[in-house]
């Protein structure tokens, strides 16, 4: 485990901003020796012969030099004594002589520094402290220039903290006071040592699931885990929160828009702007009226209602947005008393939630509870738990809040990878246009509310070709090879005409009889395809499928249980081949034992005849199958014919002349 990076804190702003006030006469005062404390030009001095008056003679160049050497020292130090360092310094110096101001910053101080404070009180207030400071003499610049310099400069220390990945705030003195100074660095500080990997937090994140889950019933073996933001509701709660904060509407969408992007420490960042930009009674009146702007999808009202009435099923949000906000809105709702809320906030939240940290909490429940759990979110952000989570939702909204960029993501090549067969999307409102159905089959909120299965029939029952491929399956005369045969022929046609539409096509290079390069078509993912016949009356028609499909892998099965996870290993597509279904028992054992491999791959069943009452909604085939979900059934012909076969009429003792041994 490699060592972690000590801890070094900067504390910036223009001359008479107060920072060798604050370092000298608060910080070290309320933290004594747990820190080291350095001045930087003093910290130049020190490793330059002949110290500042030297230093002042060297070119641009070889300052950096001694101020990149004077920075990685204080580092060391602090390595050493595994003290955290606080450093007073500047990122541009200007004076009142000079057109351009002097940037004295270099790449080792981003690469050593865990935060910059930048003193940020009124122009007014640093004229007049600097030209009372009889301490130090200081060439004074006006108001205005004092303003001029203070804009560049966190402006400058912004989009390099932003470049960097290093943590910022502004700290406004005149609107904070010491106490409250000392209080934010001193929790930030704590943050800092505790969480500085996002591990650390996300086991933070998880504590209150322990709390959740002894509070419900023990037997409680389901849960949800759900986003907030465009997921609950239509609505962003970020955004809205910083509306009521002119000039920094778009605070959160340039951090976003940065290198940072959605890194943990961006979000981190999040937490500290939320800790130093607002104080904390505005922060509580702010999402009081976010929140009571705020109203869930009354679909979503619903299913969390059914969730907390039920016995054996439990859920909880988990969002990057701030909690306080969201426990407000399911306050308002009066879900709060059912429904616990991991969600960001100020600093003393203890931990920030990202896109990993909801993966986390997936896993923690899977492993140690042993729950089965569906995640539910609308955005590249849910991702990872969609994938983790044993079955999911994506929340399509309308066009002008969906995510974008999930919608491109999950429209693209590769974009449904380990999502395939387990996760659906809904559309809220309902009447919404939805992601290209190839991406993820619809489902509806009451079908996951109340388990239950959507069974799609793909069938040539009444087209000329299934009335020509059918004949011989039920000519009493035919049977042994000329059977198998015909289902073969079955099993080829119904690939090319129903599976390849189903699920989609790809394109590939191919050498033409002219002696060029011309583009064929494959199944999508065809070498990423598992054909499983179900012994043995489905293996004929299976083999017309492989002469369809040859990339694809063929997998004998005589029980679901042949079906391991080791032998299924890089299928997407997994194609469930049986010669008759009747009631669909025996397919929906196969079903519910993939699903239960937590194996993200579509399932797809194929079948000469299938009983119109097995796939009907609400038939037999969808109540024997675990959970929620969609299955698509393609089939040559449905039958109102309940008569299984036996002896002489059993398809599997026709296929392979056995009629004899029943």
């Amino acid at each position: 485990m490699s060592e972690q990076k000590p801890i070094v804190v900067g504390i910036y702003g223009v001359p008479g901003a107060g920072k060798t006030h604050l370092m000298n006469c608060v910080l070290k005062d309320a933290f004594g020796d747990k820190c080291l404390y350095y001045d930087g030009s003093g910290g130049i001095a020190e490793v330059m012969d002949g110290g500042l008056p030297a230093f002042n003679q060297l070119t641009p160049d070889e300052k950096v030099v001694v101020r990149e050497r004077a920075i990685r020292r204080i580092q060391e130090q602090c390595r050493a004594t595994r003290k955290v360092g606080i450093v007073t310094g500047h990122l541009i110096l200007w004076d009142f002589q000079s057109l351009e101001p002097e940037y004295v910053f270099t790449k080792a101080d981003f690469e050593v520094y865990s935060c910059i404070f930048y003193l940020d009180p009124s122009a007014a207030t640093i004229f007049h402290q600097a030209k009372d400071d009889i301490s130090k003499t200081r060439q004074l610049l006006s108001e205005e220039g004092i303003q001029r310099h203070k804009d560049l400069e966190y402006a400058k220390l912004q989009d390099l903290c932003y470049e960097h990945g290093v943590l910022q705030a502004r700290i406004y003195r005149g609107v904070m006071s010491d106490f409250q100074i000392l209080q934010t660095m001193d929790i930030l500080l704590q943050n800092l040592r505790r969480l500085q990997t996002e591990e650390e937090s996300a086991n933070q994140a998880c504590n209150p699931l322990d709390d959740i889950v002894s509070a419900r019933n023990p037997q409680v073996k389901n849960m949800f885990v759900i986003d907030g933001d465009k997921t609950l509701a239509p609505h962003d709660s970020g955004d809205m929160f910083w509306q009521h904060f002119p000039g920094r509407e778009g605070i959160l969408k340039k951090l976003f828009s940065s290198n940072m992007r959605y890194s943990y420490e961006a979000w981190r960042q999040v937490s500290l702007y939320y800790e130093t930009e607002v104080s904390r009674d505005r922060f509580e009146q702010v999402c009081d009226a976010v929140a009571d702007r705020i109203s869930l999808y009354p679909q979503m009202n619903t299913l969390l209602k059914d969730i907390v009435s039920s016995q054996d099923t439990g859920v909880v949000v988990v969002t990057c947005g701030l909690r306080r906000i969201w426990e407000k809105v399911l306050e308002k709702a009066g879900l709060l008393e059912h429904i616990k809320v991991i969600g960001a906030g100020r600093i003393d939240n203890g931990y920030v939630v990202s896109g990993e940290t909801k993966s986390l909490i997936v896993q923690y429940l899977q492993s140690n509870y042993n729950m089965q759990v569906c995640a539910i979110g609308d955005s590249k952000l849910d991702l990872a738990m969609l994938k983790e989570a044993d079955s999911g939702i994506v929340i399509v909204g309308s066009p002008e809040i969906r995510s974008r960029s999930m919608s491109e993501h999950l429209c693209c090549s590769g974009g449904m990878e380990s999502l395939y067969g387990k996760t659906y999307q809904v559309s809220l409102p309902p009447q919404v246009t939805p992601l290209r159905q190839n991406a993820l089959p619809q489902i509806t909120l009451e079908a996951v509310s109340k388990q239950k299965w959507f069974i799609n029939l793909h069938h040539a029952t009444n087209k000329t070709a299934a009335k020509l491929l059918m004949t011989p399956t039920r000519d009493a005369k035919v049977s042994g090879r000329a059977l198998q045969e015909a289902h073969r022929r079955i099993g080829y046609y119904l690939a090319t005409e129903y599976l390849a539409d189903l699920i989609g096509l790809e394109s590939y290079d191919m050498l033409h009889v002219q002696n060029t390069i011309i583009s064929g078509n494959r199944l999508a993912g065809e070498a990423r395809t598992v054909i499983v016949p179900l012994m043995r009356g489905g293996e004929p028609m299976a083999f017309g499928v492989h002469d369809a499909f040859p990339l694809a892998s063929f997998l004998h099965a005589g029980s679901a249980e042949d079906l391991k996870p080791e032998k299924l290993k890089g299928g997407d597509t997994i194609i469930l081949v049986d010669s008759v279904v009747n009631s669909g028992k025996s397919i929906a054992i196969f079903v519910n034992h993939l699903r239960k491999l937590r194996m993200a791959a579509r399932i797809v069943v194929l079948a000469g005849v299938v009983q119109q009452d097995s796939v009907a909604e609400n038939g037999s085939l969808a109540k024997a199958l675990d959970g929620f979900g969609v299955l698509d059934v393609v089939a040559l012909r449905q039958s109102a014919n309940r008569y299984t076969g036996v002896g002489g009429t059993d398809t599997g003792n026709r296929l392979f002349n056995t009629t004899h041994l029943e």
